[in-house]
């Protein structure tokens, strides 16, 4: 279980926060307002939490893990495929919820008039 915490303080250190998308210069008429409108941006990010994927994920992976193990029979396969499956989950759940927070970033800033390139 210490793998399932390492990636989901990972997910939340790897937010939305660094995120800065590549945007056109020329769309760009006024660097305080765009830093101003990035910074909005990147608040609503935060309402999608990759900890909170990733622990859904963890639950998800460990439950399907345990699962397994257990129609093989050997409960030592089956702990060990119940934690595989737990940090599987968890950094799964963790990616997504950083790429949707992206996503967020990126549509926000073209919603705003920028033409975000990347």
């Amino acid at each position: 279980m210490k793998a399932v915490a390492a990636a989901v303080l990972v997910a939340l250190l790897a937010g939305c926060a660094s995120y800065r998308p590549l945007v056109m210069q020329s769309s760009i008429t006024d660097p305080a307002t765009y830093e101003s409108d990035l910074a909005r941006c990147q608040g609503y990010a935060h309402s999608v939490s990759p900890g909170a994927r990733a622990g859904v994920g963890a639950v998800i992976g460990g439950l399907l893990g345990a699962a397994l193990g257990a129609a093989v029979g050997d409960s030592g396969i089956g702990r060990d495929l119940a934690r595989y499956g737990a940090v599987q989950g968890a950094a799964s759940g963790a990616a997504s919820g950083a790429r949707d927070q992206v996503t967020v970033i990126r549509r926000c800033m073209t919603a705003k008039g920028y033409v975000v390139l990347r």
